[in-house]
This record gives C-alpha cells, sequence and structure tokens, in this order.
C-alpha cells in the first residue's frame, strides 16, 4: 500500500507498507516529477523480499509517469492512496 504523507507541486513523499503473512514492512519513498530516482529511507523491519520492494517500486513509477502527462506548469496532482491486493488461492 502506497499511502502520500507530503506533496508539492513537484514533489511527494509516500509511505509504503509490504504486507507480507505474519509480517508487514514499512518504508517511505520519496519522488518527484522529471527525475527517474526513487529515494527510500531503510526498511522495518529490514528485508522484505526483493521481489516485492520491485513491485513497490514498479507502482511509484507509474505514478511518477501519471504526474508528468499532467504537463509542465501544471502543479502535480499526486494520488493520496495506491493499494493493490491479490485474493488468497
Amino acid at each position: 500500500m502506497l499511502e502520500r504523507l507530503e506533496e508539492d507541486a513537484e514533489r511527494a513523499r509516500y509511505r509504503v507498507t509490504l504486507y507480507l503473512p505474519g509480517a508487514e514492512h514499512v518504508a517511505e519513498a520519496s519522488l518527484a516529477r522529471g527525475e527517474r530516482k526513487t529515494e527510500w529511507t531503510a526498511w522495518s523491519p529490514a528485508g522484505p523480499p526483493p521481489w516485492l520492494v520491485a513491485f513497490a517500486q514498479a507502482f511509484l513509477d507509474g505514478v511518477r509517469r501519471d504526474v508528468e502527462k499532467q504537463g509542465a506548469g501544471v502543479p502535480a496532482r499526486w494520488p493520496q492512496r495506491l493499494a493493490y491486493w491479490r485474493p488468497a488461492k
């Protein structure tokens, strides 16, 4: 789950929570319109599966692309919350 903590016209900071059976891993991610990198804080607790971190990064990359499509000179509209889940099998 991604929850927006702060935003301005060019940047946003999100709390990223990765849910696993028996564990939750939380970090913060900052991204900016026009920049191709994401700044991460340390995960708490450390050690979420790399594939799940990559999945969260893909979500953030999509958010950034959507904001960039809004056009230069327009204040960014960063989404408040994004969630993804899979039904139990």
